[in-house]
């Protein structure tokens, strides 16, 4: 009996874990060509503790999927040669977050 109520608390610990992450996805897009920038480098940050950031690439004609993120507010910085920063907030509370198009001048 105690097996398996161990068993049930963890198996409620876990899922309950993994409902707390979402994912972002976008598009990085030069304003003035109307097309993807692929390469560009995003770095996202944590809120509650700068410091802990993370790092990412966007891909083909400037697709962007960052996943695996605990619910919270983030700071997304992106970069890339040629082009001033883009700084956005987002606030991860869903499975996805789709911020569309993120034009880079």
């Amino acid at each position: 009996m105690r097996k398996i109520v161990l068993t049930l608390v963890s198996i409620l610990v876990t899922t309950a874990t993994f409902a707390q992450r979402g994912s972002i996805k976008a598009t990085i897009w030069d304003a003035d060509t109307n097309m993807g920038i692929p390469g560009a480098i995003v770095e996202v940050s944590p809120k509650s503790n700068p410091d802990k950031k993370s790092h990412f690439t966007s891909g083909h004609q400037g697709a962007l999927a960052i996943t695996s993120l605990s619910y919270g507010d983030y700071k997304l910085t992106i970069s890339f040669i040629g082009y001033e920063n883009l700084e956005t907030e987002v606030k991860v509370d869903k499975a996805t977050i789709d911020l569309g198009k993120l034009n880079m001048a």
